[in-house]
């Protein structure tokens, strides 16, 4: 029993820390459609809205919060969801030189490809973000990772998260 005991955690760990981004054909899986759609609806019933930044995550037990970052010609709003909240938090106005490091931060999301871990219980994420042009909105990248956390070879997929979570961390501060 010991000896199959050990031959898991061993397959796991293999599993966990030796997961890859793969540019791959296959459609990485939705994390929360429900948020998606609520990001979309806040999006295109803003006409001033110009982009806008979105990270879903789910997971078997929990998750690790919703965000969603909406940039107008006139201010950017961040949109929070606790962990197992149903509902968006109070949204808060975000100063304009947090909103530049910001986007500096998650520029990065344009060289990464979609991670998988190959983890069986975690938290999966998946970032997206939106422009509108001429009118129109417009899904400028999504990225499914799946708890590039806890893999070496996920380190600047999870960067790209936690420039959210030091976004929402910095206004509960103010």
């Amino acid at each position: 029993m010991r000896a199959l005991a050990s031959l898991f955690c061993c397959l796991y760990f293999h599993s966990t820390c030796y997961g890859t981004p793969k540019a791959s054909t296959q459609r990485a899986p939705l994390v929360q459609p429900h948020w998606k759609k609520q990001c979309l609806a806040l999006f295109t019933k803003k006409p001033q809205a110009t982009g806008a930044w979105g990270l879903l995550s789910s997971g078997g037990w929990s998750d690790s919060g919703q965000f969603f970052v909406l940039e107008t010609s006139k201010e950017a709003i961040l949109f929070y969801a606790k962990p197992g909240s149903t509902s968006w938090d109070s949204p808060q106005t975000i100063p304009t030189p947090l909103l530049q490091e910001f986007k500096k931060g998650i520029n990065l999301a344009a060289t990464l490809a979609p991670f998988f871990s190959h983890t069986f219980d975690g938290i999966e994420y998946e970032f997206f973000s939106l422009q509108r042009e001429k009118g129109l909105t417009r899904s400028t990248q999504e990225l499914y990772m799946n708890n590039p956390g806890v893999s070496p070879n996920g380190a600047a997929h999870h960067l790209l998260i936690q420039h959210f979570f030091t976004l929402q961390r910095k206004l509960a501060s103010h």
